[in-house]
């Protein structure tokens, strides 16, 4: 027997649980803003979950059954639009039936921590929009489609990106400020044609790549307009990874990414390492334009821009005598990338703003 539950029936409700045995059919937003409801079952002739299904239930954190679904309709754990509440779900297991995530499926899912996407191919837009408790997560090999804002504003600190994507959009991956490491195993022809607002306002963010693509990768400075990370031969036989850290202040150990110089403005100065007596440091003064090296001598450096990827001129190597050199950039977003000739010196990357 097919129960059906018309379009907003328990909408607003003081529904506590609710229990499904047999088949049906639920109809959008039937048991949205349901606040006090923090228990359901379904059972495994339930397929379906239309849009609004539970948005709002922000007491509900788990759902039984949920592996059967097969269609998810948008914000069906959102937001209720008039209120700004989501679901309290904290964890989903999907099945192998479930093929999308729909348009702000999980938006503003403060509690989502863990979700098992199974053999989810597409991602819609806002997906997992402001999933602060979303920390990590295993892409499935299944997935070719993220879409615009996807995951914008998740707690994510590190992601695969799987070499089956085939569509990232602009500002899928927008203002993870805890984002670090990005593993990019797309093609690199794929990641250089990346929007350059994939990872915009990820200031922590770096892309890596897999060992054997580190040919095709050498000349790539960023994708989507975080910096790529080329580890150096040693570093590859070592496998040794940045664990850069930046503070809220700015000062940082390693790699210097993310901060605004405006012409003139000389960037913090690196905390006390032992290895690295002098503090280096770094000036571009647009109105002679020159760039001016502190305590850099045997350091390669170039330059590039964050628009376009593309170097601007040649490596600059530091030495005793050149520590002063002509240059002129337009308006726009540079990053300076230097490394020291051998490891006892950690990499720089840093981030210029030209006006």
């Amino acid at each position: 027997m097919n129960v059906t539950i018309g379009e907003d029936a328990f909408k607003g409700s003081k529904l506590k649980s609710v229990t499904i045995n047999n088949d049906a059919t639920f109809r959008e937003g039937c048991f949205a803003d349901c606040e006090n409801l923090n228990s359901v079952f379904l059972s495994d002739k339930v397929h379906t979950l239309p849009a609004n299904c539970f948005s709002g239930s922000k007491a509900l954190d788990s759902i039984i059954g949920i592996e059967y679904i097969s269609s998810l309709g948008e914000s069906v754990f959102g937001p209720i639009a008039d209120k700004g509440v989501s679901s309290g779900i904290k964890t989903i297991r999907f099945g192998s039936d479930l093929h999308t995530i729909p348009t702000k499926a999980f938006y503003g899912c403060a509690s989502l921590a863990s979700i098992d996407l199974n053999q989810v191919t597409g991602i819609g837009m806002y997906a997992f929009k402001n999933n602060i408790s979303l920390k990590t997560l295993t892409l499935p090999a299944s997935v070719t489609e993220i879409l615009q804002g996807a995951f914008e504003g998740c707690g994510l600190t590190e992601i695969t990106i799987p070499g089956t994507v085939k569509t990232i959009a602009g500002e899928a991956f927008q203002n993870c400020r805890s984002l670090t490491k990005v593993i990019m195993k797309i093609s690199v022809d794929q990641a250089i044609s990346l929007p350059i607002t994939v990872f915009s306002g990820c200031n922590k963010a770096m892309v890596y790549y897999p060992e054997k693509d580190k040919d095709a990768w050498k000349d790539v400075m960023f994708v989507g307009g975080a910096p790529v990370y080329h580890p150096t031969e040693s570093e590859w036989m070592t496998e040794i990874e940045d664990e850069t850290e930046i503070d809220e202040t700015g000062e940082v150990l390693g790699n210097i990414k993310g901060i605004p110089l405006t012409p003139g403005t000389i960037m913090p100065s690196i905390p006390s390492i032992p290895s690295i007596p002098s503090i280096p440091s770094f000036l571009y003064e647009n109105s002679t334009g020159e760039l001016y090296f502190k305590n850099m001598k045997d350091y390669s450096v170039t330059i590039s821009s964050v628009n376009t990827g593309r170097l601007q001129g040649s490596t600059m190597n530091i030495t005793e005598s050149t520590q002063r050199i002509s240059a002129s950039y337009a308006p726009g977003i540079y990053v300076m990338r230097a490394k020291y000739k051998t490891l006892e010196k950690a990499p720089l990357a840093i981030t210029f703003r030209v006006q």
